[in-house]
């Protein structure tokens, strides 16, 4: 089946998380971003992910779960985790992230629909921003009926 049905499973729950939740939160970060070990998005050495691991991902999602603006989401199915979202200002989606082994699924169409729920009760549009080099996330996207707005030039600049 694929995200166009519901997700399988009956254990899946969707819920805002607090700060008690952030421990669960820990692999699916670190499992989504060793998609990005491609030569696409390689700048040199493989991140060291038990330094990412750190506090850099403790500071971040502290910041969001304190933070009045933002609003951390995430998909379990029982105890593991499948899935996380973050919305900042009301309506962007900030971070989407849905563990390797539930896409396809309907998970992640799942995820989606109850962060655009929650969206849609204080704004008119949700946002999202994706890199051009992601066209796996871009499909997803779309099939959940985002359209391009703008297009955002970048450059990097080296010191």
């Amino acid at each position: 089946m694929g995200d166009e049905g519901g997700p399988r499973g009956q254990d899946m729950e969707i819920k805002e998380a607090g700060l008690l939740d952030l421990p669960k939160i820990d692999a699916i970060v670190v499992d989504d971003r060793r998609l990005f070990d491609n030569p696409l998005f390689s700048r040199g050495e493989p991140p060291n992910y038990p330094t990412w691991r750190g506090l850099k991902r403790v500071i971040k999602y502290l910041a969001v779960v304190l933070n009045p603006r933002s609003h951390l989401f995430f998909l379990l199915d029982g105890e593991k985790v499948a899935g996380t979202a973050v919305v900042v200002n009301r309506n962007y989606i900030d971070a989407f992230f849905i563990n390797q082994e539930y896409r396809g699924q309907g998970r992640g169409r799942a995820l989606m629909e109850h962060v655009l729920g929650f969206i849609a009760r204080t704004s008119p549009e949700a946002e999202v921003r994706v890199e051009e080099a992601n066209t796996q996330a871009q499909e997803f996207y779309r099939a959940c009926g985002f359209r391009p707005k703008a297009r955002i030039l970048s450059r990097e600049l080296r010191r």
